[in-house]
C-alpha cells in the first residue's frame, strides 16, 4: 500500500519474553526486554529510510513518509529509563527511538474503572510519563472491555475522557479504546462507550456528563428516562 504511513511490528499476544543469552543481558542492562525491540526497530528503520531516500532520487519524488511502530505490552511495557534530576532519561542514546519509530503503549494491567491520574494506576502512568524519554510519537492501546467476561458490564463509563486527557497531557498523539470489536451488537451499553471516544479521542477537553445527556437524549430518545435510570443504577 504505497499511501499508508504508519507500519506495525508487533510482538505476540503473550506474556512471555525471550530467555536467550543476548536478551538476558539486554535485560539486566537495561531493566526491560523493550530495549532490545528499540534497538532492532531502529536498525530496521535506517534501512528502511535508506531505501525511501534512493526511491525518491531515483523517481525525482518526494521522500515518502514511512513509520515503523511497536508494543509496549505485558513483559516490554516498561521503557528503558533511568531518573536524572528528578526527570526520566533513556538510559543511553542506543534505545532512544528514531524520529520514524514510535511506540504503542498497551498498559494491559491498569485499572479502567479509574483514571490514569488516580493513585491505583501510578505504574500505568510512570510507564506513559517515561516513555516519552525514549520515543517522540507516543500511541496508545487502552482497554474497555475485560475480555474473561465478554458480556459483562465493564464500569470504565465515566473515567474513559480523563484518561485519554492524561494520556493527551504526557504526549499521546493517538488513541484507540480496545472494545467488543466482533460484536454486531454490543452489550452493556457498549454504544455509549463508542460515542464517548468518537468525540473524546478527537477533544480530550470533552465533558463526559454532557457527552452522557447528548447520547441518551438522541440516541433512545422517548426511552431516554427509563434507560438513563437504568444505566444509572447499573453504573452504581
Amino acid at each position: 500500500n504505497p499511501d499508508i504511513t504508519n507500519v506495525t511490528f508487533t510482538q505476540q499476544d503473550v506474556t512471555e519474553q525471550c530467555g536467550c543469552a543476548a536478551c538476558s543481558e539486554i535485560i539486566d542492562t537495561y531493566g526491560s526486554i523493550s530495549a532490545a525491540i528499540i534497538k532492532f526497530c531502529n536498525r530496521v528503520n535506517a534501512e528502511v529510510q535508506a531505501h525511501l531516500e534512493e526511491q525518491a532520487a531515483a523517481n525525482g519524488t518526494a521522500k515518502r513518509e514511512f513509520n515503523i511502530l511497536f508494543f509496549a505490552y505485558q513483559a516490554s511495557e516498561k521503557p528503558p529509563v533511568k531518573t536524572e534530576n528528578g526527570k526520566y532519561a533513556a538510559i543511553d542514546d542506543s534505545v532512544v527511538c528514531d524520529d520514524n519509530v514510535g511506540v504503542i503503549i498497551a498498559p494491559i494491567n491498569a485499572y479502567y474503572n479509574q483514571s490514569f491520574y488516580h493513585e491505583d494506576n501510578l505504574s500505568a502512568a510512570i510507564n506513559i510519563e517515561s516513555w516519552s524519554a525514549c520515543c517522540k510519537k507516543l500511541y496508545m492501546w487502552l482497554y474497555e472491555t475485560n475480555y474473561s467476561h465478554y458480556f459483562y458490564p465493564f464500569n470504565s463509563y465515566d473515567t474513559t475522557v480523563d484518561t485519554y486527557r492524561f494520556c493527551f497531557e504526557n504526549g499521546a498523539i493517538f488513541m484507540f479504546n480496545d472494545g467488543q470489536y466482533n460484536q454486531a451488537n454490543v452489550t452493556h451499553f457498549s454504544k455509549l462507550k463508542e460515542y464517548v471516544d468518537a468525540k473524546a479521542e478527537f477533544d480530550v477537553s470533552n465533558n463526559f456528563n454532557t457527552l452522557t445527556d447528548d447520547f441518551f437524549k438522541n440516541y433512545f430518545r422517548a426511552a431516554e428516562a427509563p434507560m438513563r435510570l437504568f444505566f444509572d443504577e447499573l453504573q452504581a
